[in-house]
């Protein structure tokens, strides 16, 4: 009587995870990639889906199915991360010249457990032009860095600062 109570969940699982990977998958995620830093991308073709997939299993391996006549592939790995509770959240919009896969990274709060994780995210798509887009924080930081005028103050708070250190004279003892 143990051992069914041992196995059937563990058959569960995994006639799930079979389907998950199966014809009609639509979405995956996880914790656990063997791509070991940060990746946003579309896949749209079967040569690129096989190799994104063995980065990402490291083999081929329950490769999932994808008709690149129609469909795409969006996906966000993460990286590694060295506490639990990272994950990616994965959003579809129409435009008029395509879709528009928005991501957010969510990150944990309070106490995690102290773990080596690689979340990703998997997005089967029609096959259309796809733009992808950073929000929450990772939009913000990205724009602003690009912002021509805050490059321009920054350029000027730079010049402020090698002014500053041109006027002050420091005893020559303290680089003797």
């Amino acid at each position: 009587m143990k051992i069914k109570a041992l196995i059937l969940p563990l058959v569960i699982a995994f006639s799930s995870a079979r389907a998950a990977y199966g014809n009609g998958w639509e979405r995956l995620s996880g914790q656990h990639s063997g791509i070991a830093v940060f990746r946003a991308v579309v896949v749209d073709n079967a040569q690129s889906w096989q190799r994104l997939w063995q980065d990402h299993q490291g083999s081929l391996d329950g490769l999932p199915e994808v008709d690149f006549s129609r469909e795409r592939v969006v996906a966000v790995f993460l990286g590694l991360r060295h506490t639990s509770g990272h994950s990616v959240k994965l959003e579809v919009m129409a435009a008029k010249d395509g879709l528009v896969v928005s991501y957010e990274i969510h990150r944990p709060k309070g106490f995690t457990a102290q773990v080596i994780s690689a979340p990703f995210a998997l997005l089967k798509v029609p096959a259309a032009p796809i733009r992808m887009l950073a929000s929450g924080d990772e939009a913000r930081a990205p724009r602003a860095l690009r912002n021509p005028e805050l490059k321009k103050q920054l350029g000027e708070a730079s010049k402020g600062i090698q002014g500053l250190e041109d006027r002050i004279e420091l005893p020559k003892a303290l680089f003797d």
